[in-house]
Parts: structure tokens; C-alpha cells; sequence
């Protein structure tokens, strides 16, 4: 009888046998998961592997790169099978640049010049340092079906450019360079499905109107974006982002106008300030927009209801979501408000059907009332988000003895304090999470007074920096309402 380990050792051979008894196309298959170093790796498997990853159509330098290392594996190449896919991510410049290299993006345009291919169907390129100019042929891809680019310098997109198979483009970190056209884009991807672009810097005026295109992201993180006219019958995704100052108060640069019309849109995100100008039409009754707003001006002009008459287009459509990221804005539009703090019934918001609502509040001063006077306003709210911080970041107007004559000798939010009077009810709030919590009056309060004005407030989740006197607070709240799940999360645990 044979041996159990003889037995083992044979069957496991067999195994091995099998997989390299596979066909190369197969074998391709398992290679296009492994970066370029660790598929030639595979050459000293044994003689069936020396030369498979010599044909193998997807090729991807991800890991410990250099010029001779990248140059080497594009040579031995067989050139008679093109590739399918061509990926050249580094972690730095130092990777696949030398030093005395008067021209450093030479061998980068010469990689990519041997990976051109007729039957090329994706390109990654994921590359620090600056590389100003892609080969021409990059724009003339007919079977090109994926374009990622991360390229931290200038793109100019050529007007002539065409990529007939193009469905979804990538472009990151870049300068786009003011195309010929502002539809060059456009027309030269008209297959595209999803497009998403975020820029170190101002952004040029886009047409976008690819025929099939699903999905569009802009982001920028420094200068204004520039206008966008958005056209399509297939579109149901649009987002745009722009970065902002934390300590600024005017908010970055608004677009200079906004055109919209996309029957089939699903989902609009524009968290950014409002375009000067706008116009949107065709937009479905089901659309799920999400609004930023960056200052207490747009805010204050949202409560009023005021005519779109610089852009303000976008707080009339129907928006599911409303985020507020400064501390400064509730306050500020508290202050504006200030007169209306016991208007019985409020006029009527535009956004009465909104969903989630997400702000920073200081719940000592006068922030507090501009919470709840959306609280009292959004009566629909099935989600809630609240920063807390322990200072105001304005100088009243108002004079503060008369703030707390009105509202914390009254008890605020706590437990037949002034809000309890207020007739506030939140009747589809299911689920709250406060972050910064430490345990201060007036955050317990508004926490208690929570689940009184949300009977069907399921679940809460607070974020807190230390557990002191957090913990003690938690387990009374847990106590008073044993039906709500309470979660604890500790920064740094």
C-alpha cells in the first residue's frame, strides 16, 4: 500500500500538473491579477511558465518600479500579441524618473507609445511628478473602453481627439488646459457612460452632452468651477464637489452658471456654492437631490423662499438632503431669525419633504435656535447628523443676556424647557448620530429631548473624545429610554 505522505505528495503534484496543463488564454486569466514583477516571477515555475507571461494582454507596473525594470518587460514582450489592458501606477516620481534625466517624462511617453495598441480596451496611469503631455496617440484609442489618468500636471484634451469606445473616463489631480472647445470632451467620447473629474485648480467651462452618459462627478479642491451645461436623456447621476476653506466665511467661488436638464436623473449632488446663474428643466418628480450650503446667506434665502434670481434655481428643486458644514452658518442664520423664535405656525419651506439634515451647532449659544428652527421646519426628517464644538465662532449682534433670558433660563431643549412648549415633533426620525459629544448640559438635554419629539427614534450613536462623564450620561439616557438603541463610540478605541 502506498504511503499516506507518498500518496499526499503525488496528489498535490497532480494538482500542480493541472493548472499548468491549462490553456494560455486561461492562464492569462490568473496572470492579469498580479503586478507586472510578480507575473514574470512566474517564469521560474517551471518550463511550462518560462514564456506565458511574455504573451499575457494585460500588463500592470504597480509595485517597485524603475525605468530598466518597466523598459525590460516591454521589450521582451511578444510583440505580435497586443495588450488589452496597460496600467503604470507609482508611489513617486523617484520610481520611474532618474535624477539626470533632462527630459523626465521621455521614458513615460515612450512606455506608453509600446503599449499603443489597436486592441487596447484600458490605460491607468497613476503617476506623481508632473507629466505635461500625453503622447497624441492616447487620444486616438479605437478599442480604448477605460481611461484613468492621475497625472499631477496640465491636460490638453486635443479638439481631434476621438475614442469611439470610451465608457467611462477617469481624470485626477490634473490642470485641464482650455480645450478648443468646451464640448471637446463631449465630442470626442460618444460612448461615454460615466465620467468623473476632480482638479487641483479652477476649472474651464464643460459641455457635457455624451449621448449615453450615466454618471458625472466634478471635483476640485482649489479655484472655482468654471460653468457646466449638462445635457442628457440617460443621465441619472450628477455630482458636484468643490473644497472649501474651513475658516473662511465668504465660501469659495461660486460657478458661473449652471444648465441642467436630464429627464432621467436620479441623484443630484451639489455641494458647492450655488452657480450665479441656472437653469434646469426636464428633471423627473422622483429626483433625489443633495444640497450643501456654504453660507448663512443661501441658507437664510432657502428659509425665505427667495426668487432664483442669482442661481438659486437649485434650493427650489426637491432636495432629500441638506448638509451644513460650518458652525458659523446655523448661528448666523439663528441671528437672522432671531424675531420669528415664537412664530407658532412657520411659512411653509420648499423642502418640506427633507430626509436627512446634517450641521455643526454650538448648543450654548445661538445656534441651538437656528436647530431648532429647522428641526421645527424639516418635520419629515428620517435622518439627523450633529457636530458638536464647545465655542462660538461668532460675536453677537444680538445681545446675549437676552438669548439666555429666553432660552437657557428656560431650559432650551431640556425636559419642559422652551422647545417643549414649541409644539416641535419629529414623527419619522428613526435615527440620529451626534459627534463631539461631551457630555455638557445643553447636549444632554438635546439628546433627552430627542426621543419626547421622535416617537419613533430607533437608534442613536454617539462619537465622544473621552468616557468620564460620557459613559454616566449614556447610561442615563439609556435608562429613561430602554426602547432606543444607544451606541457608543470612543475616538481611539
Amino acid at each position: 500500500m502506498e504511503e499516506p505522505a507518498r500518496k499526499r505528495q503525488r496528489l498535490s503534484a497532480a494538482a500542480a500538473d493541472r493548472i499548468s496543463a491549462l490553456p494560455d488564454h486561461l492562464l492569462h486569466e490568473i496572470l492579469a491579477f498580479l503586478p507586472a514583477r510578480l507575473a514574470v516571477g512566474t517564469s521560474l515555475l517551471s518550463r511550462r511558465w518560462r514564456a506565458v507571461w511574455t504573451t499575457a494582454p494585460d500588463v500592470s507596473f504597480t509595485t517597485q518600479l524603475s525605468p530598466s525594470f518597466v523598459d525590460s518587460v516591454l521589450r521582451h514582450r511578444d510583440p505580435a500579441l497586443p495588450l488589452r489592458s496597460f496600467s503604470l501606477v507609482a508611489a513617486s516620481a523617484d520610481e520611474v524618473v532618474s535624477d539626470p534625466d533632462p527630459d523626465p517624462a521621455l521614458p513615460f511617453r515612450s512606455w506608453i507609445l509600446r503599449a499603443d495598441s489597436p486592441a487596447l480596451q484600458r490605460l491607468t496611469l497613476r503617476l506623481p511628478g508632473r507629466f505635461d503631455l500625453l503622447p497624441p496617440a492616447v487620444f486616438h484609442l479605437p478599442s480604448l473602453k477605460v481611461l484613468e489618468l492621475r497625472l499631477p500636471g496640465r491636460l490638453d484634451w486635443p479638439a481631434a481627439a476621438f475614442l469611439p469606445s470610451l465608457q467611462r473616463l477617469e481624470l485626477s489631480d490634473l490642470t485641464l488646459l482650455y480645450p478648443a472647445t468646451e464640448d471637446a470632451i463631449s465630442n470626442s467620447c460618444p460612448a461615454l457612460k460615466c465620467w468623473r473629474m476632480s482638479f487641483e485648480s479652477a476649472t474651464p467651462e464643460l459641455e457635457v452632452k455624451c449621448p449615453l452618459l450615466e454618471v458625472f462627478e466634478l471635483r476640485t479642491r482649489a479655484g472655482p468651477i468654471g460653468g457646466l451645461s449638462i445635457c442628457g436623456c440617460k443621465i441619472r447621476k450628477v455630482s458636484v464637489r468643490q473644497k472649501y476653506a474651513a475658516e473662511s466665511f465668504s465660501g469659495p467661488a461660486a460657478a458661473a452658471y449652471l444648465k441642467l436638464s436630464a429627464p432621467g436623473l436620479q441623484t443630484l449632488e451639489w455641494f458647492c456654492p450655488l452657480p450665479r446663474s441656472a437653469t434646469v428643466d426636464s428633471l423627473p418628480d422622483s429626483l433625489a437631490s443633495s444640497l450643501m450650503l456654504l453660507t448663512p446667506r443661501e441658507l437664510l434665502d432657502l428659509d425665505e423662499n427667495r426668487l432664483p434670481n442669482y442661481g438659486h434655481v437649485l434650493p427650489l428643486l426637491r432636495v432629500d438632503r441638506l448638509v451644513l458644514p460650518h458652525c458659523w452658518i446655523i448661528e448666523e442664520f439663528s441671528l437672522a431669525i432671531f424675531d420669528r423664535h415664537d412664530q407658532e405656525n412657520p411659512r411653509a419651506w420648499v423642502h418640506e419633504n427633507l430626509k436627512h439634515l446634517e450641521l455643526i451647532c454650538f448648543f450654548e449659544g445661538f445656534g441651538s435656535l437656528g436647530l431648532a428652527f429647522l428641526l421645527k421646519n424639516f418635520s419629515k426628517l428620517e435622518t439627523l447628523r450633529v457636530s458638536c464644538v464647545k465655542e462660538s465662532s461668532i460675536n453677537y449682534a444680538i445681545p446675549y443676556t437676552l438669548f439666555h433670558r429666553l432660552f437657557k433660563s428656560k431650559g432650551a431643549f431640556g425636559r419642559g424647557g422652551y422647545w417643549d412648549s414649541h409644539n416641535l415633533s419629529l414623527k419619522q426620525l428613526v435615527q440620529v448620530s451626534v459627534h463631539g459629544f461631551s457630555g455638557e448640559r445643553f447636549e444632554y438635554d438635546f439628546l433627552e429631548f430627542l426621543p419626547r419629539a421622535a416617537p419613533s427614534l430607533r437608534m442613536i450613536t454617539i462619537y465622544a473624545d473621552s468616557e468620564e462623564i460620557v459613559l454616566e450620561k449614556v447610561e442615563q439616557l439609556q435608562q429613561s429610554f430602554p426602547h432606543i438603541e444607544i451606541l457608543l463610540q470612543l475616538h481611539g478605541r
